[in-house]
């Protein structure tokens, strides 16, 4: 879930105050360090109509700034996580996102794990282009084995514009989740229940098939 922080444990969220139902007073969500960009202008919190909880993340684009959001993992400062992300792991992130304002005729979103500098950390990254982001929440997940670097320098979350969107484009993001999945066995698949826009109730039931393709692997 996205309420639940500074994950060590499959099933828990990595990261802290991944919901953005906290900002400062001068729009920086709390946890999270605004590396390019300015909270008030390109950064800003959403109350008006979140996916979940009082508020998101909102990312206003200029159409120059490759705005980039982020936040430690597994350390001991104002904009990180006591969170780890542990190599060979086999991890989902998972976000709810809709685009409102400006029709974008460019852009695209990058997420997951990056160096100091804002280098993504192949292949713990995924990216979501300009005409994937509709203008009703859409849930966007990407499963990833963690890198054996992950282990060897400092990594950070992050939330990053890889290339610029149109000018006037407002991105919200809400109910963001980097958690190890749950697996019962060393090669047994991976499985983790992640926020939509609907919380789950008691009594849900939901259906999972697994097929095999032939090459005794599962998928």
């Amino acid at each position: 879930t996205d309420s639940v922080s500074d994950g060590r444990a499959p099933g828990v969220n990595v990261l802290r105050n991944s919901g953005f139902n906290a900002f400062d007073d001068g729009n920086a969500p709390i946890n999270w360090a605004i590396e390019v960009g300015s909270a008030g202008s390109t950064v800003v919190e959403n109350t008006t109509d979140p996916a979940r909880g009082v508020s998101c993340l909102q990312i206003r684009n200029d159409g120059s700034t490759n705005i980039r959001l982020v936040q430690e993992i597994n350390a001991k400062t104002q904009t990180a996580t006591r969170g780890r992300v542990r190599a060979d792991g086999l991890y989902a992130i998972s976000f709810l996102i809709n685009r409102a304002n400006v029709s974008p005729s460019a852009g695209a979103l990058e997420v997951g794990l990056f160096t100091a500098g804002g280098s993504a950390l192949s292949p713990n990254t995924f990216t979501i282009a300009h005409g994937d982001i509709g203008t009703s929440y859409a849930l966007k997940t990407f499963i990833f084995r963690a890198s054996l670097a992950v282990s060897s320098v400092p990594v950070y979350f992050g939330i990053k514009v890889s290339t610029a969107f149109t000018n006037g484009t407002y991105l919200n993001i809400d109910g963001l989740v980097c958690a190890e999945m749950y697996r019962n066995g060393a090669s047994s698949p991976g499985c983790l229940i992640v926020p939509g826009a609907t919380d789950f109730i008691k009594n849900d039931v939901m259906t999972v098939a697994i097929t095999n393709n032939g090459e005794g692997e599962i998928e």
